[in-house]
C-alpha cells in the first residue's frame, strides 16, 4: 500500500513489460509489449479476469465513459466498449507509433 510502500500483489500473465496502466471501475487494466490488455479484478485480489489481443505492442490505454481505447504499435487507435469487451473501431492514419492518448470533452488527441 502506498502509506507502507509495501507490496501487496505481484500480477503475473503478461510475457512481456507493460507499457501502460489505466484503473477503470475496479478493474485494472494493463497494456503489454506482449500485444495484449490484460484486466485485472481489484476487488478479487487482483486477479486476471480476460484478455485482449491486438496486432502490435500496446503503448498507452485511456478510458472515456464506457470505452477503452489503445494505442498500437501497428500505429492504430482501437476502441473497445468496456460493458462487453467488443472492439468498436480501429482508428487509422498515423504515420508512425502513437505515444500518447487524451480525451477532453469528446475529442480524442494522438
Amino acid at each position: 500500500s502506498l502509506p507502507s510502500f509495501a507490496l501487496l500483489h505481484e500480477l503475473r500473465g503478461h510475457r512481456s513489460a507493460v507499457r501502460s496502466l489505466v484503473v477503470y471501475n475496479n478493474c485494472l487494466l494493463s497494456g503489454s509489449y506482449d500485444r495484449t490488455v490484460k484486466m485485472w479484478d481489484l476487488a478479487n485480489s487482483c486477479v486476471s479476469i480476460g484478455s485482449l489481443p491486438t496486432r502490435g505492442s500496446v503503448w498507452v490505454l485511456e478510458t472515456h465513459e464506457n470505452l477503452l481505447l489503445g494505442a498500437i504499435g501497428d500505429s492504430s487507435i482501437k476502441v473497445w466498449a468496456m460493458d462487453n469487451w467488443e472492439q468498436r473501431a480501429t482508428l487509422s492514419g498515423h504515420r508512425g507509433l502513437v505515444l500518447a492518448l487524451a480525451v477532453h470533452r469528446e475529442r480524442l488527441f494522438s
